[in-house]
C-alpha cells in the first residue's frame, strides 16, 4: 500500500470516474452514478481515507436506505465497492472491497437467510422471504439471492 497520499473516498471517486469517463454509455449515467454517492455516501465516508473504510462503516451507510430503497442501496453498495476496488488496484488499500466483513442487508426483524457465511446477519427483503416460504419443508439451501448478495461490480464479495 502507498504510505503517502491515500485519497479520501470522495477524492478516490473523482479519480476513478476520471479514469473511466470514456467507458460510460452517456453523461447522464455518470451523473446518476455520482449523484447517488453524493447523496448517500459522501456525508458519511466522503472525508475518510479509503484505506480506513471497513465493512461496518459501509453497513452503517447502507442501513439508512436498505429497507426504504433496496434497489438504491444495492446500487450504492456496488458503487462503494467499485471505488474501493479501484483504490486497491491503485495501491491505496490492502484489501479489495470484496474482503469487507460485516456488510449485510439489514432487516427490521434481524436474523439471517441461511447458514451460508455470506448471509449471516442478512435477510433480503420481502421477495426472498416469499420465495423461502413457498419452499417445501426440508428443501434447505440458500435463496437464489444468497449467491449474489454483496457482490461488487466485478463479482467480488463486498
Amino acid at each position: 500500500m502507498k504510505a503517502q497520499g491515500v485519497p479520501t473516498f470522495r477524492e478516490a471517486t473523482a479519480k476513478m470516474l476520471a479514469q473511466h469517463r470514456k467507458t460510460w454509455r452517456n453523461e447522464k449515467h455518470e451523473a446518476q452514478w455520482l449523484r447517488t454517492l453524493e447523496a448517500y455516501v459522501f456525508p458519511h465516508l466522503g472525508n475518510v481515507q479509503v484505506s480506513e473504510i471497513n465493512g461496518p462503516m459501509i453497513r452503517n451507510v447502507l442501513a439508512e436506505i436498505w429497507l426504504a430503497k433496496p434497489e438504491t442501496a444495492r446500487r450504492v453498495r456496488q458503487r462503494i465497492g467499485t471505488v474501493l476496488d479501484w483504490a486497491y488496484a491503485s495501491g491505496y488499500r490492502d484489501t479489495e472491497a470484496g474482503d469487507q466483513q460485516g456488510v449485510a442487508a439489514p432487516t427490521q426483524e434481524g436474523g439471517a437467510l441461511c447458514g451460508h457465511a455470506l448471509c449471516q446477519g442478512a435477510r433480503i427483503h420481502s421477495e426472498a422471504e416469499r420465495t423461502r416460504e413457498l419452499q417445501p419443508p426440508g428443501a434447505g439451501g440458500c435463496d437464489s439471492d444468497c449467491s449474489t448478495i454483496g457482490r461488487g461490480a466485478h463479482g467480488g464479495l463486498l
